[in-house]
């Protein structure tokens, strides 16, 4: 079954839709209401997903809801995952193993479990929270917040990047802190 292409333009006159099926196109004419629609993630296999939740399986997961609406609660559990989140505000959470997690613009939470996570939260008002284990945290464009983990004996490495950012760092522990304005 072919479901074809949706692309969506909003513009001051309303929401216009475009869709393709093969060489056939169609259209609407701009509304002025609306009705929210979810788009899925794009998964790989033993991945769970509702219209607001994702749910990774043991094993390494590739979750990418970087074109999925609405906002979502993506949870890796084991493995070692790639997870990319909304242009909307997400909850992300890793799980165990050597995640990679990459927010959206939207303001998102993300927070890493065990296991060496590479995390970042991209643009909005972003928290990011490392977990056990040596994390990189990379906040992007704007106002962040980065927490290492106290008493994990791990060096965590925390970039708040643009805007004005506040990050708590355990220097006992080896952790650093660059970009970081509180």
């Amino acid at each position: 079954m072919n479901f074809g292409r949706i692309f969506a333009t909003l513009s001051a006159v309303g929401l216009a839709l475009v869709w393709t099926s093969g060489s056939a196109v169609a259209s609407t004419t701009p509304q002025t209401t609306s009705h929210v629609v979810s788009a899925p993630c794009v998964v790989g296999p033993g991945v769970a997903q509702t219209a607001t939740t994702v749910t990774g399986s043991a094993g390494d997961d590739t979750i990418d809801c970087t074109n999925a609406s609405p906002g979502k609660t993506i949870k890796g559990l084991d493995g070692n995952d790639t997870i990319t989140g909304t242009a909307l505000a997400d909850k992300i959470y890793g799980g165990n193993g050597n995640d990679t997690m990459t927010g959206g613009p939207g303001n998102d939470y993300l927070e890493g479990n065990s296991g060496n996570d590479t995390i970042t939260g991209s643009a909005g008002t972003d928290t990011l929270v490392a977990g056990i284990g040596a994390d990189t945290l990379s906040g992007g464009t704007g106002n962040d917040t980065l927490r290492a983990t106290p008493a994990d004996a791990f060096a965590d490495i925390l970039n708040g990047g643009t805007e004005t950012d506040t990050c708590s760092a355990v220097t006992a522990e080896g952790d650093t802190k660059t970009a970081c304005e509180r």
